[in-house]
């Protein structure tokens, strides 16, 4: 899941769509939660994932909230602050109100954001595998069991099991048929 916090109609929805292209999860909030509804639908219709949230990254509650729904749909991987406070007064003629209201959206949202969403992330016990990792635990795994079956340690203990977590039974590799899907065993290439 890639939450983005401030995803408006230029680089919060692009950030959107760009996660999405890439398999994420996306969780998308922002102030007027019915701009999302455009963005949600295009990233749909491209075959994407998307969930949204209406809230003002001020708001303690409301981004504690947000932030539980997201990692209740799929895992917090990333997390974008993406508030724009943009404000078009010079030092010398922005007042304190302004300038208060811009810090609130700019540092203390931030700072909220990045709380709620580090609270969501650190309590796992877990590693969620990219693409490019996932290809490499399947050589990873064959190295560890050539290891285990030509062990010279002389404990003759596998170091590391690999268990479904369905079944509790143990996993090995096997070279597949990429037509057929039927294993095969093979003891000469």
């Amino acid at each position: 899941m890639a939450a983005i916090v401030g995803a408006g109609d230029f680089i919060g929805a692009a950030l959107a769509r760009k996660f999405a292209a890439e398999s994420y999860t996306v969780f998308i909030g922002r102030r007027q939660g019915e701009k999302l509804d455009s963005l949600k639908t295009e990233i749909e219709a491209a075959g994407g994932r998307v969930f949204e949230c209406s809230l003002d990254a001020r708001e303690e509650e409301k981004v504690a909230a947000c932030m539980h729904d997201a990692e209740a749909e799929a895992p917090l991987e990333e997390a974008i602050f993406n508030i724009g406070a943009n404000v078009n007064f010079s030092l010398l003629e922005i007042t304190p109100r302004v300038f208060r209201k811009v810090w609130e959206m700019a540092c203390y949202a931030g700072f909220l954001s990045g709380r709620e969403a580090a609270r969501q992330m650190l309590p796992r016990d877990e590693y969620h595998l990219t693409e490019k990792g996932r290809d490499l635990w399947k050589v990873t795994t064959a190295l560890r069991e050539w290891g285990d079956r030509w062990d010279a340690s002389g404990y003759g203990v596998p170091t590391i099991e690999v268990v479904d977590r369905e079944t509790d039974q143990e996993l090995r590799l096997a070279l597949v048929g990429p037509k057929t899907g039927q294993m095969r065993v093979s003891t000469s290439c």
